[in-house]
C-alpha cells in the first residue's frame, strides 16, 4: 500500500514536470515567431535563438533591411534578468558585437521623409539599462567628406531618462 502511494505520488510529479516542460517549450516557440515576425519588418538575419540560462534572445548576423544597410552585425545579445520577468517595466541588458553603422545625408534634392514624432522614453515597455558595443565601427558619409570610426568600445547606461555613453575608438580618419 505505501509502495503503491510513492508509485502514484511519483507519476504525478513526473507527468506535471512533462507538462511544464511541454507547455515551456511550446511557449519559447509562440515567442520565437512573434519576434521573428517583428524582426523581419526592418532587420534580415541568419539566426535567431533564445536562451534560457541567462534568458536572452540571440540574434546572429544583422543587417537592416535598406538598402544600402545602414546597419550590421554579426551578434545581437538582448538579456533580460528573471525578476524582471514579473514585472510590467522590462529591463533590458543589450549587447552588439562588431556593429557597423553606415551614416548618409540625403542628396540634394532629394524628398524629404515625414519626420516622426519623437519616441518618449515613458512609452516604451522596457527599459535598456545597460548597452555595449564590442569592436563597432561608424561611418558618417555627407555629400564630400566621409568620417570614420573603427574598433569602438561603448558602454551606454540609463538613469531614467537620462543617458550616459563613454567610449573609445581604436582608429578614426576622415
Amino acid at each position: 500500500r505505501a509502495l503503491a502511494l510513492k508509485v502514484r505520488r511519483t507519476a504525478v510529479v513526473v507527468l506535471v514536470l512533462a507538462v511544464l516542460a511541454v507547455s515551456l517549450v511550446v511557449g519559447k516557440n509562440v515567442l520565437l515567431n512573434e519576434v521573428r515576425r517583428s524582426i523581419h519588418k526592418s532587420l534580415a538575419y541568419d539566426s535567431l535563438t533564445l536562451s534560457y540560462f541567462p534568458p536572452a534572445l540571440v540574434i546572429e548576423n544583422v543587417r537592416s533591411l535598406a538598402d544600402p544597410s545602414a546597419l550590421r552585425a554579426r551578434r545581437v545579445r538582448i538579456e533580460i534578468p528573471y525578476l524582471s520577468i514579473l514585472r510590467n517595466r522590462k529591463i533590458l541588458s543589450v549587447v552588439l558585437e562588431s556593429p557597423e553603422f553606415h551614416l548618409r545625408t540625403a542628396a540634394a534634392g532629394a524628398p524629404r521623409r515625414k519626420a516622426r514624432p519623437p519616441l518618449s522614453v515613458l512609452e516604451l515597455p522596457f527599459v535598456i539599462e545597460r548597452g555595449l558595443i564590442e569592436n563597432g565601427s561608424v561611418v558618417v558619409e555627407t555629400g564630400k567628406v566621409t568620417l570614420e570610426a573603427r574598433g569602438i568600445r561603448a558602454l551606454i547606461t540609463q538613469n531614467g531618462e537620462d543617458f550616459t555613453a563613454r567610449a573609445t575608438a581604436e582608429t578614426s580618419g576622415y
